[in-house]
């Protein structure tokens, strides 16, 4: 969404206002839905489909281990990713009965780092076209967050995919721990590497449902890579 990618032909482009957002939803064949920490308004995807008649697939980023979620406890507390199960529940039952079966599934761990990373002694000077704006980055006034990003936007770009949900997000006290840390984990990932598994995921033949963890890596996979990491997984 942001450098040169901008305005590029064939590439993203922002949506202002209400008309452009249904001029691109009556164009759409494929609709990418950002719900890992929390669920879509009621209604909100019901009335996103009535705009987009040529519709063929969806791809939702969900969080890891929300297949097991709990319910709410005593006095409505917690049961957070209990509504993230539901509103999956809701979103493939809703394109069922439209006839859309390509509904897939990414699921993230933890989400560090997204800008556009670069060697190291050479940070920011990443590919323009991958990772949020530099500005991203010099917008962090939190030093141990903005010392994390750098590391893992430069050492963790690397990706482990899993078929399904067999990945469990540690409590609190442990992912505050863990939180200055760029070390691999299975339970976190790399923010530009779950957007480019949906995008894998998007241009795939058929409907997927796997986690991904991440790994240490210098360079973002390849599109090889993508699809390699896809066919390992089994879907």
């Amino acid at each position: 969404m942001y450098g040169v990618a901008e305005g590029v032909k064939g590439g993203a482009r922002v949506i202002l206002g209400t008309e452009q957002l249904g001029t691109a939803l009556a164009e759409a064949r494929g609709l990418c839905l950002i719900c890992d920490s929390a669920p879509l308004r009621e209604g909100a995807f019901e009335l996103l489909l009535d705009n987009a008649p040529e519709l063929e697939r969806v791809v939702l980023l969900s969080k890891s281990g929300v297949t097991r979620a709990k319910p709410p406890g005593p006095f409505g507390l917690g049961g957070g990713d209990a509504s993230l199960l539901e509103n999956e529940r809701t979103i493939r039952s809703v394109l069922l009965e439209r006839g859309i079966e390509l509904f897939s599934i990414i699921r993230a761990g933890s989400l560090k780092g997204g800008g556009p990373g670069g060697p190291q002694g050479g940070f920011n000077v990443g590919d323009a076209e991958l990772g949020l704006s530099k500005a991203y980055i010099n917008g962090i006034a939190e030093l141990e967050t903005y010392m994390t990003t750098q590391a893992y936007d430069q050492f963790t770009v690397g990706a482990r995919c899993f078929a399904g949900d067999p990945i469990d997000l540690p409590n609190a006290l442990v992912r505050a721990a863990n939180r200055g840390s760029f070390e691999a984990r299975d339970d976190e990932t790399s923010r530009t590497v779950a957007a480019a598994a949906v995008v894998q995921a998007l241009s795939w033949s058929r409907a997927v449902e796997l986690s991904v963890g991440a790994a240490k890596a210098e360079t973002l996979p390849t599109a090889e890579e993508w699809e390699a990491m896809f066919v390992a997984a089994g879907v």
